[in-house]
């Protein structure tokens, strides 16, 4: 349950409970790493954290119901860069930008 406060009509502080609730736990992070061997004995010495999958450029530890997905910082342009946009041309002697 999330509360906040707000200004009611009369100007005082009010509490608002907003009852709808988390969606959900965290299944999944990903976390970027310049040295993937190190990261991963660090999570498996210090949290003892199985791990669940790895290849050459991410290992996956399991933090309870949790993934943790380490993966190589030179993989994030593949899943952070931002999409190229299309938009649409304006009409001539339009001033839209």
């Amino acid at each position: 349950m999330h509360q906040r406060s707000a200004r009611g009509s009369c100007g005082a502080m009010t509490d608002i409970t907003n009852e709808r609730p988390w969606p959900g736990g965290i299944t999944a992070i990903t976390l970027f790493t310049e040295d993937l061997e190190a990261t991963k004995e660090f999570y498996r010495e210090v949290f003892d954290l199985p791990v669940d999958f790895e290849n050459a450029n991410s290992a996956v530890l399991r933090f309870g119901d949790t993934l943790i997905n380490l993966l190589k910082s030179t993989e994030a342009p593949g899943l952070i860069d931002p999409r190229q946009l299309e938009f649409p041309t304006p009409a001539p002697g339009s001033n839209s930008l």
